[in-house]
């Protein structure tokens, strides 16, 4: 079964996080649970008997986690918790894990395509209706702003992935100083800018004025995260974000994103999230799957990176342009180590309901194909300069 795949305990905290439908806080106790990182987990038996038992699992799963009998078991306390979407979640992690646990040497394409042909509803990603209407959220609930799918002719969907709403470090551990060494604003309820820029540079939020950092753990207004006004990247996608598959001339880009409604200048839109993973090990990744390297984003001097290729949000849809309308920031992280900031997307100008969204390369980026100038770039902008 899964457990002996992944040589984890239902008891422990990393199945105690799965229960409780919490994927982005089971992967990070997976991982850590790893010496040596991602790479270090070995099957416990061959790996051609390990393959074999991914249908086993997948059926277990079915029944477990997104079958009818699940929801009533969750109902009554004795199964799986959280909504259908979370439970959902929840299996297609486990699945991509047996893959990987079952397949150590494959790349991530060949493991989520394992993992798909496995999956008990016979259809991954898996849509939820969101609000109640035909409109399908790829997040599966794990986003406010259910970013969802604009199918084409062809009733086609996205390739496998696990959809995520924060990164996770695979393999990195983040350092974590104390509250005092944090530093962190001084705001409280009953101050007349709550977390606010203030005028002129008075009675303002000091996190707000280092414009590089949000509001964390060691700031006052934790106490009252939902009153505080400088923790965009952590409350997620709000705006209403469409996937949809490019056409024609644009054909060869895939899938892209686009505004489902008017975005201002400045405002936040949405986080690039994956798995933070070393340098050494995106040179692993990309090595057994090159396209990966496509999603990779360095983050502070090429020691850490993210990989939004098997685990993402809706920003690994976002493609490349020379004209672009959003502008990546590094933000500082939650723990304070400056060496593993976040990345959000921001929008550069206003953007029209409808408008693709698009961003600049980062040009310090460390894939080999980058390095090589070998991607060429289908952006069709007016400017486009050929090369990303």
């Amino acid at each position: 079964g899964v457990n002996t795949l992944l040589g984890a305990c239902c008891h422990s905290p990393f199945g105690v996080a799965l229960r409780g439908g919490n994927v982005e806080r089971a992967l990070w106790l997976y991982f850590a649970s790893l010496e040596g990182g991602p790479a270090a987990a070995e099957p416990p038996c061959s790996e051609a008997a390990a393959k074999e038992t991914l249908e086993a699992v997948g059926a277990a799963l079915a029944v477990g986690l997104v079958g009818p009998a699940a929801g009533a078991a969750s109902r009554e306390g004795d199964g799986f918790g959280g909504s259908a979407g979370a439970r959902t979640r929840v299996a297609q992690l486990l699945m991509l894990l047996a893959a990987r646990a079952a397949m150590p040497s494959a790349g991530s394409e060949e493991q989520l395509a394992a993992a798909r042909a496995s999956w008990p509803e016979g259809v991954w990603p898996a849509l939820q209706q969101a609000d109640g209407v035909a409109r399908e959220d790829l997040s599966c609930g794990a986003e406010i702003g259910a970013p969802s799918l604009e199918r084409g002719a062809d009733d086609a969907r996205p390739a496998a992935f696990l959809y995520v709403s924060q990164c996770v470090a695979a393999g990195v551990q983040p350092e974590w100083p104390t509250r005092a060494k944090l530093g962190g604003c001084r705001c409280s309820a009953e101050r007349s800018r709550f977390c606010s820029r203030g005028t002129g540079g008075r009675d303002g939020c000091r996190c707000q004025h280092a414009k590089s950092s949000e509001c964390g753990y060691g700031c006052s207004c934790s106490e009252q995260p939902d009153r505080c006004g400088n923790r965009a990247l952590q409350r997620g996608v709000r705006k209403r974000l469409l996937v949809f598959p490019l056409g024609g001339k644009n054909a060869a880009k895939g899938w892209g994103v686009k505004a489902g409604e008017p975005i201002q200048a400045g405002e936040f839109v949405c986080e690039y999230v994956g798995e933070i993973i070393t340098a050494a090990e995106a040179e692993r990744r990309e090595a057994a799957c090159p396209a990966a390297g496509l999603y990779h984003f360095e983050l502070s001097g090429g020691r850490f990176l993210i990989d939004a290729f098997a685990v993402r949000n809706v920003a690994a849809f976002i493609n490349f342009s020379c004209d672009p309308n959003l502008e990546p920031r590094r933000l500082d992280a939650l723990s304070g180590d400056k060496s593993l900031p976040r990345v959000g997307f921001f929008a550069r100008r206003d953007i029209k309901t409808g408008d693709e969204l698009g961003y600049r390369r980062d040009p310090n980026a460390t894939t080999r194909k980058n390095r090589s100038g070998s991607i060429v770039c289908l952006c069709g902008s007016k400017n486009c300069v050929g090369r990303v």
